[in-house]
């Protein structure tokens, strides 16, 4: 646990004083006040002292409340791990229509140019949402492409 000290409107905050979890507890559980050093300029002739009172429902406070952050941040991974399992699904339809093509599909095209420029199409159709909004063309293609 630090303190920290500074001026009420602005400025910085300087760390006055900081305990170990060891430290406090066995103050805390003793007296159920934690004392700090609250003076800035350690070699000076004028100290202060601040007492800090912690009571369980502050406890409880800051554990819920870091509960509540884990909770957080679990559905937002959750939710980045439904997004790439969604996208690795597209992909894989992406290698298996390509694979389809290759291996069933490129002796129809007119050159092997032709192969290429079909396998970027479906690449860059299952490679990026923006390009999904229209089927990619494979005009010497003898299948409908939801066959492919």
């Amino acid at each position: 646990m630090k303190i920290y000290r500074g001026p009420r409107i602005g400025g910085s905050w300087t760390l006055t004083d900081s305990k170990t979890p060891s430290d406090y507890i066995k103050e805390w559980s003793k007296r159920r006040q934690i004392v700090f050093d609250g003076t800035i300029d350690k070699d000076g002739l004028r100290h202060t002292e601040l007492a800090m009172e912690i009571e369980e429902e502050d406890v409880f406070a800051l554990f819920n409340s870091i509960l509540n952050g884990y909770r957080e941040q679990i559905e937002s991974l959750n939710k980045k791990l439904h997004d790439g399992e969604e996208k690795y699904i597209e992909l894989q339809r992406g290698f298996s229509k390509i694979d389809d093509l290759i291996e069933y599909h490129a002796e129809d095209a007119p050159t092997e140019k032709s192969v290429a420029r079909a396998v970027q199409s479906i690449a860059r159709y299952y490679g990026s949402s923006l390009e999904r909004k229209r089927v990619p063309r494979i005009g010497w293609l003898r299948i409908a492409w939801d066959r492919l």
